[in-house]
């Protein structure tokens, strides 16, 4: 990496080793863009100086934490203020919720909801063992007053085989034939999945995306049918 005016590598390297006491965060979104430009391309150091940021803000809110002796109940302005990618979102949540408790319910089930709909990935970027622990002090959690009565449910998945039990699906083939063409490149052709989950098995539901999506603990999800490649199952627009 070439080093250009703005922050100095000794910052840099002082970020990326999170040193909370001597580290700042950059002060406007000019130093933010010196700071991408002294990475001349190297996307690892960006996504670790991005995932230190992440640690500053919640070393802030752990001082804050410390120094009123109760929990949280904001913890947007911690974000924004340090404004880390969306990927390191779920690692943000986990840390305020699970590995220091610094948030009241409803501030953790805000946080939880925000985590898992803004990072593109998220059962990828933090594990499903870490999801479920969130979801654990939680509960369910809903963007749109959806609910799940009592009964048996048919959910779809679009994605490559190798996924196909993971924690996010979808009430409409239609979607999960959206995520599929969004996911097949080259000789990488996803398919579409269907299962059968009992009411129990739904951690969320989430619409006002229009993803119709429902968060699944698969743990539930015992037999996955393979409906085909998206070349084998349709091509419509997306949208149910």
């Amino acid at each position: 990496m070439s080093e250009v005016s703005g922050p100095s590598m000794e910052w840099f390297m002082e970020a990326v080793n999170y040193k909370p006491d001597h580290t700042r965060a950059p002060k406007n979104q000019d130093e933010v863009n010196k700071i991408y430009v002294s990475f001349a391309g190297n996307l690892e150091a960006q996504k670790t100086w991005e995932f230190s940021q992440m640690k500053l803000a919640v070393a802030e809110m752990w001082k804050e934490v410390q120094k009123s002796q109760k929990e949280l109940s904001d913890w947007n302005q911690y974000w924004i203020k340090y404004a880390t990618h969306s990927r390191d979102f779920p690692q943000f949540a986990f840390d305020c919720i699970i590995l220091y408790g610094m948030l009241t319910h409803h501030a953790a089930r805000d946080l939880a909801q925000n985590a898992w709909r803004i990072c593109e990935f998220p059962e990828r970027n933090l594990g499903r063992d870490a999801w479920m622990e969130i979801f654990e002090q939680t509960g369910y959690l809903t963007d749109n007053e959806l609910y799940v009565d009592p009964g048996w449910y048919t959910v779809y998945r679009g994605t490559l085989e190798p996924h196909r039990t993971g924690m996010a699906w979808s009430d409409s083939l239609s979607m999960a034939r959206f995520f599929a063409r969004r996911i097949t490149y080259g000789d990488q052709i996803a398919r579409v999945y269907a299962a059968r989950v009992p009411h129990t098995a739904v951690l969320a539901r989430f619409g006002s995306r229009g993803e119709s999506e429902w968060v699944i603990d698969t743990e539930y999800v015992k037999e996955v049918r393979d409906l085909g490649s998206i070349l084998e199952v349709g091509n419509d627009n997306g949208c149910s």
